[in-house]
């Protein structure tokens, strides 16, 4: 069994796994992995023996982003860092291995002017260890779609897949909902985090914010609900999954927001790795458990059991083509 080190989005935990000698495998910058369904052990330390040191499970941090750095040959299997945080080492069949993930359906306006590009249709891709690869590197039998319809298949190794693409007329389409009338118009505030950050700023040092804002302008009124951490991965330059394109690797979450939607106490925010990316993040908080203002920025210090609490209540996409990313919208089962 192959074991990994896992690393979850978001924080840094130190865990020794010093041992006896054990092959391993040391990735020099971290690589994403893709957690499958299950729920396996995690421990502090691995030997040739196996691991051992068993201290909490899968469970909390599947949703995560999932980084490793290191693999390790024994004979019960890594070790891996969640948001950010060095957890400890798991067995490699935590992780969705040789799967691709695509849309469940994609439906296409009819246009001789636009192709789609089919990869476009990915979530993710794995290799034999659960390592998220490049979509690119993907097989597809169709690499575009404009007015043909049909089904696209997928192949990377054993990995495969298969989507069917419709493509209509787009005379039918109309609103589903009426647009509400007599809203107030109002002016929000000029400037980025310079003039709405105390502390997040150059001058200070990007520290943590303890302060909340209030504005107000014509009857509206917004107040600071939540603080993103920075990084919900390891930070600049540690993820080795680069896409080919400026300042982007695949393992990045952060730090440049641009959307965001609130649903049942559901925020859901769009996070990119540079204003030229048109692939990223979607990051879900569910409000309704992370009731402080300001903990989430410190999810690689804070202690061990509010880390568990809060790395099972935020969620990170997949590395996923979103565009722009700035409008989005939620209900209970859709982004």
């Amino acid at each position: 069994m192959i074991l990994a080190g896992l690393l979850l989005a978001g924080s840094l935990l130190t865990i020794n796994g010093q041992a006896s000698t054990v092959q391993a495998k040391s990735y020099g910058k971290a690589v994403t992995k893709i957690a499958g369904n299950g729920n396996y052990a995690i421990y502090h330390n691995v030997s040739s023996k196996g691991p051992s040191g068993k201290f909490t499970s899968t469970k909390y941090f599947k949703h995560g982003q999932i980084q490793s750095k290191e693999s390790r040959s024994t004979k019960k299997g890594g070790k891996i860092i969640v948001d950010g945080r060095n957890v400890g080492w798991v067995s490699e069949k935590f992780f969705a291995r040789n799967q691709i993930s695509v849309a469940n359906e994609v439906s296409l306006v009819k246009n001789s002017s636009y192709s789609f590009p089919t990869r476009d249709a990915i979530n993710y891709a794995t290799d034999a260890h659960g390592t998220a690869i490049n979509p690119n590197k993907v097989h597809v039998s169709r690499k575009y779609v404009s007015t043909n319809p049909g089904k696209v298949t997928y192949s990377y190794g054993k990995a495969k897949a298969e989507v069917d693409i419709d493509v209509h007329d787009g005379d039918m389409a109309s609103p589903s909902v009426t647009p509400k009338k007599d809203f107030k118009t109002t002016s929000t505030w000029n400037g980025g985090s310079k003039g709405s950050s105390r502390n997040w700023n150059s001058a200070h040092g990007y520290r943590s914010e303890t302060t909340s804002n209030t504005f107000k302008s014509n009857g509206l009124t917004l107040r600071t609900r939540l603080f993103q951490p920075r990084f919900l991965s390891l930070g600049y330059g540690q993820a080795g999954d680069a896409m080919g394109q400026a300042g982007d690797a695949m393992g990045q979450v952060g730090v440049i927001p641009e959307g965001m939607t609130v649903n049942n106490g559901i925020f859901t925010t769009s996070l990119f790795t540079s204003n030229n990316s048109q692939y990223g993040h979607l990051v879900s908080y569910n409000l309704n458990a992370l009731k402080s203002k300001y903990a989430a920025q410190n999810l690689t210090t804070m202690k061990w059991s509010t880390f568990k609490s809060y790395a099972k209540n935020i969620k990170v996409s997949p590395y996923i083509k979103l565009g722009h990313g700035q409008s989005l919208g939620s209900s209970s089962n859709y982004i």
